[in-house]
């Protein structure tokens, strides 16, 4: 049989993007078939085994093509393996508030899709990569700037995948 496993990606900047990459690599090295694609081409997600789905997060929440990707594919989703994985620079912040807000940028979708297993992954901030309003709010965030995506954190919350998508997929 040659099925394959959908991550898809919705996202700003290259982070989300690259986090999406890895959990394929991952995937793909333990003989997983692997599609590694942005959100906005999927047509169908029928054709997949299991989907992966990630966006980074703008304003407090998923970027809506993610959340809509989710939403019009709900019906499939609902039929086979679904994991989720938000990349954001609250992760990056230890402080209990911040991870209680990082957990909340689900909610809408727990409404529409019932997720195996979830992620919560810090990116990459580089202010002079965004324009004047953007910067602002970083500032008055507090965000960390710099690289924070954390590859071995990435890595075992993929391995916890396998055991689920690997079986129909292999």
């Amino acid at each position: 049989m040659n099925t394959r496993v959908l991550v898809t990606y919705a996202t700003r900047g290259e982070s989300t993007a690259s986090v999406a990459v890895a959990i394929g690599r991952i995937l793909a090295a333990d003989g997983v078939n692997v599609d590694v694609l942005p959100v906005g081409v999927i047509k169908s997600a029928e054709i997949y085994s299991a989907v992966v789905v990630g966006s980074g997060i703008r304003n407090g929440a998923w970027l809506p093509e993610a959340v809509d990707f989710v939403r019009e594919h709900s019906a499939v989703l609902r039929n086979k393996p679904l994991a989720l994985f938000t990349v954001c620079m609250s992760v990056a912040d230890p402080a209990p508030e911040s991870q209680r807000e990082v957990e909340t940028y689900l909610d809408p979708l727990l409404n529409i899709a019932q997720p195996f297993s979830v992620g919560y992954f810090a990116g990459r901030l580089e202010p002079s990569q965004h324009n004047l309003l953007e910067r602002a709010r970083v500032t008055l965030k507090g965000l960390p700037t710099g690289d924070h995506r954390d590859w071995t954190a990435i890595h075992d919350w993929t391995l916890g995948l396998e055991g689920v998508i690997a079986p129909i997929a292999i």
